[in-house]
């Protein structure tokens, strides 16, 4: 398990970090959205439905407080605090 402490949106509500556990298949969710560049692919890549990827990185948006990901044109990169937690957790 991987936690959010210490990144800026995990807290955004307290004034004190986070101590929440990341299921590694989230983990792996990241890794994956962010290494094929958008939730489309990294579905048909893990042999998931799309709208699983989606809701596991709304969860993952969630339990950090912020967004991890910006998109344009059905393309998805990592944000600030996205490449922080990629970099954090890999």
């Amino acid at each position: 398990m991987q936690d959010f402490s210490g990144f800026a949106g995990a807290t955004a509500r307290t004034s004190e970090p986070v101590q929440t556990p990341v299921p590694a298949y989230l983990v792996t969710t990241l890794f994956t959205v962010a290494d094929q560049g958008s939730v489309t692919k990294a579905a048909t890549f893990m042999g998931v439905p799309h709208a699983m990827v989606s809701h596991q990185l709304a969860r993952l948006e969630s339990m950090a407080g912020t967004s991890l990901f910006t998109t344009d044109h059905r393309r998805c990169r990592l944000t600030d605090i996205g490449r922080r937690l990629v970099r954090a957790t890999g």
